[in-house]
Order: C-alpha cells, then sequence, then structure tokens
C-alpha cells in the first residue's frame, strides 16, 4: 500500500491513472453496447470450449491464444457477448498505458501523456472493442518494441528475452506480427550503427538470437499442428495453405466457402490500383490509408503532420519518424496486398500517435 501511494504521489502517475480510468470506461460502454459483425459473431463461437477441445490453433488463424483467453473468460462470466469482448477491453486499456511507456522512450512524460490521452479517446480503437484478435495482439506487439528499445539503450540480455516473449504472444494471438520481426531486425541495425557499435560481434548477435528463439518458442503450437494435420490429413490449416500451397486441392473441400482462401497477394496493385479491390482503380495502398483517416481523422492528420515536422526539428526529434516508417515498412505493404479489413490497420493509428502528442506539444 506504501509503494502505491509513494507512486501516485507523482502528478504524472495521477494523470496517467485519470487517463487509463477514462480510457477502460469508454471501452467499457463500446463492449456493452457496439453492434456485431460477421467475424465479430464467428471468432465468438469458435473460442467457445476451446480450451477443453485439445485444438492448438482455428483453422484460419493459425493462432490459438485469444481463443484460450477468451474460453477462459467464458467459464468466469458465462458465454455471452461482454465475456466475448473482455480481451479487447483489458488489453486495449492497457494499451494506453504501454503507448505512455513506448512515447517516453523517444519524448517527454508530457509528450507520453498526451499520446495516452489520444489513444484513450481514440475512435479507431474505442470501436475496436469486439470480438477480435487485433486489440490485444496489438498490446503484445507495443510491449515487445518497448522492452526491446529498452534493450538497446541499456544493453541487456533479459530484456531482449522478454521482448522476445511478448511479440510471441503477438504471433500467437493472430500470425501477421511475424512481418514485425524484420522492422525490429532493420531497427536494431540502424542503432547500433548510428552508436557506432559493431553489428556482427557476438554479443550483438547473441542478443538478436535471444530475441528471435524466445518469440519462436509460441510459434510451436501453430507448427506442431500444422505438421500434424499435413502428416494424417494430407493439408494445412487455412493461412498456411494459402502461404505454401502444400495440400490445396485436398483442402478445397474444407476451405474453398472461405473467401480467403486461394487469395493472393495484389503486389502491383499496390501502387498502380485495380478495379477488383479498390473503386475506380485506386492504388490499394491509399485506399489501406483512407480507411484510417476515415475511422479516427484527428489523430490521423495530427500523427502524419508531426511526422513531417520531425523533418525539420531538432535531430535528437527524428528518432521516431524513423523507428514509425521502419515498424511499418513490410506489414503495411505486406497486409495492404491481401487483406483489406480495416480493423488490420489498427496498428498504424496506434504508431501515428506519438508524433500526434510531439505535434500538439510542439505548437502548444
Amino acid at each position: 500500500v506504501f509503494n502505491i501511494l509513494v507512486f501516485f504521489k507523482n502528478k504524472q502517475h495521477l494523470y496517467l491513472l485519470g487517463i487509463f480510468v477514462l480510457g477502460f470506461l469508454l471501452r467499457l460502454i463500446a463492449a456493452i453496447n457496439l453492434g456485431v459483425s460477421a467475424d465479430d459473431m464467428h471468432h465468438t463461437l469458435h473460442a467457445i470450449n476451446f480450451i477443453g477441445s485439445g485444438r492448438l490453433v482455428t483453422y484460419d488463424q493459425s493462432a490459438g491464444l485469444w481463443h484460450l483467453f477468451t474460453d477462459l473468460m467464458y467459464r468466469l462470466f458465462g458465454v455471452n457477448q461482454l465475456s466475448s469482448r473482455i480481451a479487447a477491453l483489458i488489453f486495449g486499456s492497457f494499451s494506453i498505458i504501454a503507448v505512455y511507456l513506448l512515447s517516453k522512450e523517444f519524448f517527454s512524460k508530457r509528450i507520453s501523456l498526451i499520446a495516452a490521452l489520444l489513444l484513450a479517446v481514440s475512435p479507431f480503437h474505442i470501436k475496436s472493442t469486439v470480438a477480435e484478435m487485433d486489440v490485444m495482439t496489438l498490446f503484445f506487439v507495443l510491449c515487445s518494441m518497448l522492452i526491446f528499445i529498452r534493450g538497446l539503450k541499456e544493453n541487456k540480455n533479459i530484456q531482449f528475452a522478454i521482448a522476445g516473449i511478448f511479440l510471441g504472444l503477438a504471433i500467437y494471438t493472430k500470425v501477421y506480427p511475424l512481418l514485425i520481426i524484420p522492422s525490429m531486425l532493420v531497427y536494431f541495425a540502424y542503432y547500433n550503427k548510428k552508436n557506432s557499435r559493431k553489428i556482427t560481434s557476438n554479443k550483438n548477435v547473441k542478443k538478436i538470437l535471444i530475441f528471435l528463439l524466445c518469440a519462436f518458442i509460441f510459434a510451436i503450437p501453430t507448427l506442431t499442428h500444422n505438421y500434424l494435420l499435413y502428416k494424417d490429413k494430407g493439408f494445412l490449416d487455412l493461412q498456411f495453405t494459402n502461404a505454401l500451397g502444400l495440400g490445396k486441392e485436398v483442402s478445397a473441400k474444407y476451405y474453398s466457402w472461405d473467401s480467403f482462401f486461394g487469395e493472393e497477394h495484389a503486389w502491383s496493385s499496390l501502387i498502380f490500383g485495380d478495379v477488383r479491390h479498390a473503386p475506380a482503380g485506386v492504388p490499394i495502398i491509399l485506399w489501406v490509408v483512407n480507411y484510417v483517416r476515415t475511422a479516427d481523422p484527428l489523430n490521423f492528420y495530427l500523427g502524419v503532420i508531426g511526422i513531417i515536422i520531425m523533418f525539420f526539428v531538432k535531430k535528437e526529434r527524428k528518432e521516431y519518424r524513423i523507428f514509425f516508417i521502419l515498424s511499418i515498412l513490410f506489414l503495411l505493404p505486406f497486409l495492404a496486398s491481401i487483406n483489406l479489413l480495416a480493423k488490420h490497420y489498427l496498428f498504424l493509428i496506434v504508431l501515428l500517435i506519438p508524433a500526434g502528442a510531439f505535434l500538439i506539444d510542439k505548437f502548444n
């Protein structure tokens, strides 16, 4: 109790607590009142008795952590709409703290508080408080990024291990955080070069191996499931079938009803566009960015202008601009080339928010 009182004696911590409570209440209201979508109902049902089923993943997600957590909520609070959204409620609320801490690695405490407030009231993030995996996934990604950056600054192996664990949890919640790995490796190389550290030194190689190994541990359930499925039935789950093509003919009778079955990456359409993916042949990358703009215009414009302003400020303020660009470098075009569901781009608005907070502080 004494430690808690000392912690909240700091005004910054009191402000952060108030912002957290505000964000939690807004997400609780959303969880109770938001309507359902097709995917919302789909995942809600797949989580029922997931723990007792003996499954490692679901056929269409190649992951199972959200379903495990949600089934646990069902057992505690019953199978109902609010229980199915508790993961998004809890991890979405704690993402406010994660954004605050991540922002502190680049900016002042005041900017970090503004970033926390912007996320707390973000309409895109609040409306994502439904029975889907993206909010929970993003929380783990933010935690991984935070600990990874601290590991770079403090040069401790244990922090790279923890960062790997958080990223592994993200991957076992939804597979697309795999695309965060190359971004973090490139940032690792950039940071070490900037600080005159030899990238290929034994110590640096060891840090990256620790990070990757800890993340890989959480891929074991998915790999085990697909190995056993292929050995027994001659095909893989939906994500692996699309990615590798193994057993595609065999799996067609099970998956062909799913609109994602057989989807291929429309790489050229990212720039040149096509009418199949976006009206009037608009480049897909612009169409996807427009999703985010319309879902959360205030944070979008603040963030974009903030990133631009960073080109003209002191050198130390440019660090986040580089981090932001590298963080979306692989993930954004990969998702945009194959999946145009707006919910998958929540990461873009969340990573823009610290830049928006910087802009507000700059013009205060």
